[in-house]
């Protein structure tokens, strides 16, 4: 598994350097670590670290897998904000709504679930995740659900 870090304070330092020598260790004396400068490859990924950690979380408020809650996020927030970038992606989200009449309730869900797993998060801009998360925080916000941020991650939500 790979780990980014940006290092914003001492506690990040700290933690950054404990998980290299305990991969380190782990691998041997062979371990890759790249060092840069801000770049939007290095922020999206952590946006995404972030992102995978409230799937995990949701999915057990929820009672629900992983993959299972990751599509309905992605149904319920991240489908209209890659639509606007992308005709094709409207159409194609009409068409499954014009499904639903000739669907049963439960068949429909599952339908619909199926074409929102074809999105990805790996093709969203910097932009588009944020607004992504953003969108997701404040809907569990108003349910009274605060979101978990890990130290390491708190950065990009200062963004």
């Amino acid at each position: 598994m790979n780990q980014r870090f940006r290092l914003i304070d001492d506690d990040v330092f700290i933690n950054c350097t404990n998980a290299i020598l305990t991969r380190y260790k782990a691998a041997k004396g062979v371990l890759n670590v790249i060092i840069t400068d801000d770049d939007e490859k290095a922020y999206t990924d952590c946006q995404r670290r972030l992102y995978f950690v409230w799937v995990q979380y949701i999915a057990n408020y929820h009672g629900n897998d992983k993959e299972t809650q990751h599509r309905m996020l992605k149904r319920q927030f991240l489908a209209k904000i890659l639509c606007r970038k992308n005709a094709d992606l409207i159409y194609m989200f009409e068409t499954v709504k014009n499904c639903e009449k000739h669907m049963g309730v439960t068949e429909y869900n599952n339908f619909a679930l199926q074409v929102a797993s074809l999105l990805s998060i790996t093709k969203t801009t910097k932009e588009e995740m944020s607004e992504y998360l953003n969108d997701i925080e404040i809907f569990y916000y108003s349910k009274g659900v605060s979101l978990p941020v890990p130290s390491d991650l708190s950065w990009v939500k200062l963004q």
